[in-house]
């Protein structure tokens, strides 16, 4: 199927965007907002497509949204006397984003409950303001699975990548890119399909990995090799 939709959606500023004054410790920012703010208006049109058989299944969609006031939270370059954390100011400004996301999977084998299929999927966004790249933009990734399947259990590898950013904001650093290689198995072995006892392991190849959407991303990586057990019921 094929969809297409638009959209007029407006807010009002946040109390936090219009009277921050002070330290915000998970950002390790000094947060300004700005009592004159006004409303935040988008226009926006969203187009999707989705296919579907027997062994296929692929969804993209696609994405352009025109702001008028976009409040922004941009660093600004000083740095509070009192707290040591650079500023950060919520800001006003015209802006355009646009971008896509898809997914795709391919079933190559099936008998009875088992099952081997290969997924993949990828994301890209890029938006523009009048005062430059707007900030904590993401870049793109993709990724490449496979997903085998049992009557009792399952299991994933993925290999993700994250380009680089580096059409950043003013006094915004860039950020590289990196490779991530994951892996899953969940067992189910009662006959109660609701209880899981899983291992998953992330960044096997133990990558420095930094998300360039994090106030914090200059300072504190994403976690290196980690292997996690676990055990769910759902119900």
């Amino acid at each position: 199927f094929f969809s297409l939709s638009g959209s007029r959606t407006s807010r009002a500023p946040a109390q936090e965007e219009l009277f921050a004054d002070g330290p915000h410790p998970a950002t390790r920012a000094h947060e300004r907002g700005d009592a004159d703010l006004d409303q935040e208006v988008s226009w926006s049109l969203d187009a999707t497509a989705h296919y579907d058989t027997e062994r296929w299944t692929a969804d993209l969609h696609l994405f352009a949204v025109r702001y008028e006031g976009f409040i922004d939270l941009r660093p600004t370059g000083e740095e509070d006397a009192g707290s040591d954390l650079p500023v950060f100011a919520y800001v006003q400004t015209d802006a355009d984003f646009h971008g896509f996301e898809a997914e795709v999977s391919y079933r190559l084998w099936q008998a009875g409950r088992n099952s081997f299929r290969m997924e993949g999927a990828a994301d890209y966004v890029r938006g523009a303001t009048e005062l430059g790249a707007p900030a904590r933009i993401p870049p793109w990734s993709a990724a490449l699975r496979g997903v085998a399947e049992g009557a009792r259990w399952s299991g994933s590898l993925e290999v993700r990548r994250v380009g680089a950013q580096d059409r950043v904001a003013a006094f915004e650093l860039p950020t590289g890119g990196y490779t991530l290689l994951n892996a899953q198995v969940t067992v189910r072995p009662l006959k109660d399909d609701g209880f899981k006892v899983f291992v998953d392991a992330r960044n096997l190849t133990d990558a420095e990995a930094r998300e360039h959407a994090s106030f914090l991303k200059d300072l504190a990586p994403l976690p290196g090799r980690n292997v996690r057990l676990g055990v769910a019921y759902s119900f």
